[in-house]
């Protein structure tokens, strides 16, 4: 069939590293993420876009093009190929070069039959196939000087409408997956839990707005931003993110931080060191953050290196990407070679988490994967609580996410899955630990005249009385009188009895309880609780007692003794 476009003419590189990608995939040589960081493509934003779209459609653009019979017309297109293109043409931007490549021609001269074709098979597609197609995401980049407001101000301006869900009661999950369904290409929702996200149809072009293009707004899956969310590091932090590339959880946990401490991030590979810097530099967050080209399983955390000072640890670690390829039709993989594959990936995984709590000063770990598979997820959680040693426990991880660890399993409930039916994002797992004794308890606000903010103690005055004793650090300095002479021993806040000659005055601290003060002839009362020392009358002989950390008044007496 004579065709008038170019033969000369080549298919556009996305295209071809989109179609490469997809057939890496099908061969299962790696996830999206890592086969796309291992493209040499500037854009790989675009191929992403591209290949997450094509894997989702995969079964009705399969339809279209048997339909079609491109195959037929032009036997040198392959079938992925075929689909990166029939998926730039249907659900894409459509725009190809002038002089299309013959391949492309194909594709073009078909394309009312491939449309009729894609939507008929799209229809049979079960509604439970429907529910699991996951929204786009978008998080505002508040690094670069934006507000939020600016920002969806700015989106509106490009004809997206916002669809704001009721105020005048409480907007549950339920609610708002319900209303993120039933998103039109050009309407968007603010995230449920991610307050500096907002939610977009699948189909939505935001990859090349103005405002993607500056870095305001970054593309990625939900899952990212809870993983950070879940390590959660105060403004200040020093923070590793062990398995960092391509540097989207690194961008949010900067943000989180307001830029404020040190983030370590780390990858083995150069390449994609590289992406990882781009990254932070085209999103304002490189100056906080370090990246190191090293193996995290080999980094020593007991040397005088900076990044043994972590206190936050992040392990998103290599896994099946099991949970990214869940919608996608591929063949089954041998149950045989699968099971290999998953022990495999489980010690290396178990290695990693392991090597994680030898860093000294690390109190919060987060471990997460895009893995559906409990021998990536629950199993290895098993096997790190038994790590004693490292004096780490398992906490309970985004206590209001709705779909928790497996049941069966006694800490289940402490963990927190992912998945597009249940929670519209890809299929994602995280834990967090927590060393032992690293989250302070608050007690209750001493009532004393004390502030303990750097030991500092207030003064206290009294008619009559003069304090000869401050509390700084729980230190009681002696008092001398003429005449007179206490015998005072601090220890743990703790005053031993004191004795007289012919008065006794029996005084006991223990929980900073002032026992009564007997005297021969005279009685006064004493009663201290938590500071407070009751005035002690007594005709010519006595003055009154406050406990040391607050203050001890002198006594006075005219012809007897009163010790303190």
């Amino acid at each position: 069939m004579p065709n008038e476009h170019d033969a000369a003419a080549r298919i556009p590189r996305l295209h071809l590293c989109a179609a490469r990608v997809l057939s890496d995939i099908r061969q299962r040589k790696g996830t999206v993420k890592k086969l796309v960081n291992e493209a040499k493509h500037t854009r790989k934003d675009c191929i992403t876009a591209l290949v997450c779209q094509s894997l989702k459609y995969r079964a009705p653009l399969l339809a279209a093009l048997d339909k079609a019979e491109i195959r037929k017309k032009n036997p040198s297109i392959t079938e992925d190929m075929g689909i990166i293109l029939a998926c730039e043409l249907l659900l894409g931007h459509k725009k190809f070069p002038a002089s299309a490549n013959r391949k492309i021609g194909t594709i073009l001269e078909s394309e009312t039959l491939l449309r009729e074709a894609f939507d008929e098979a799209l229809q049979k597609q079960s509604a439970e196939e429907r529910e699991s197609f996951c929204p786009r995401y978008a998080r505002v980049n508040i690094m670069n000087g934006k507000k939020m407001a600016a920002v969806i101000s700015k989106i509106k301006s490009l004809g997206f409408k916002e669809v704001k869900l009721l105020t005048n009661e409480r907007t549950d999950f339920k609610m708002w997956k319900d209303a993120v369904k039933s998103l039109t290409e050009e309407q968007f929702v603010i995230d449920f839990h991610v307050p500096d996200m907002l939610v977009f149809h699948p189909a939505a072009k935001l990859s090349r707005t103005g405002l993607y293009a500056q870095s305001h707004i970054i593309l990625h899956d939900k899952c990212s931003a809870l993983a950070a969310m879940a390590l959660a590091p105060p403004p200040g932090s020093l923070v590793l993110d062990a398995c960092a590339a391509p540097g989207i959880k690194t961008t949010y946990l900067a943000s989180l931080m307001s830029r404020k401490g040190q983030i370590w991030a780390v990858d083995k590979s150069k390449e994609r060191c590289q992406s990882l810097r781009y990254m932070l530099e085209s999103t304002g967050a490189s100056a906080c953050v370090t990246v190191l080209e090293e193996d995290f399983r080999k980094m020593e955390p007991y040397s005088e290196k900076a990044f043994t000072k972590a206190e936050y640890l992040l392990l998103d670690t290599a896994c099946s990407g099991s949970g990214m390829i869940t919608r996608v039709d591929l063949s089954p993989e041998d149950p045989t070679a699968l099971k290999a594959r998953l022990k495999n990936l489980h010690n290396m995984q178990v290695t990693l988490l392991k090597h994680a709590m030898h860093f000294q000063r690390v109190q919060r770990i987060v471990y997460s994967t895009c893995s559906v598979y409990a021998e990536e997820n629950e199993e290895v959680i098993a096997e790190a609580i038994g790590f004693t040693q490292y004096k780490f426990e398992l906490v309970e991880a985004l206590p209001d996410w709705p779909l928790r660890g497996l049941s069966e399993y006694s800490f289940g409930q402490k963990c927190v899955r992912m998945s597009p039916k249940d929670t519209l994002t890809s299929g994602f797992f995280l834990a967090v630990f927590e060393r032992i004794g690293a989250r302070k308890k608050v007690g209750k606000k001493r009532k004393a005249d004390i502030e303990h903010d750097g030991t500092e103690v207030k003064k206290q005055k009294k008619k009559q009385a003069s304090a000869g004793a401050q509390h700084n650090g729980t230190v009681v300095k002696k008092l001398r009188k003429k005449k007179m002479f206490a015998g005072v021993q601090h220890a743990g806040r703790v005053v031993k009895k004191l004795m007289e000659e012919e008065t006794s005055a029996g005084i006991e601290h223990g929980g900073t309880v002032v026992k009564e003060l007997d005297q021969k002839a005279t009685s006064a009362g004493a009663e201290h609780n938590r500071t407070v020392v009751k005035k002690l009358k007594k005709k010519e002989m006595f003055t009154g007692v406050q406990h040391p950390g607050r203050v001890v008044k002198k006594l006075k007496k005219k012809e007897t003794s009163a010790g303190v």
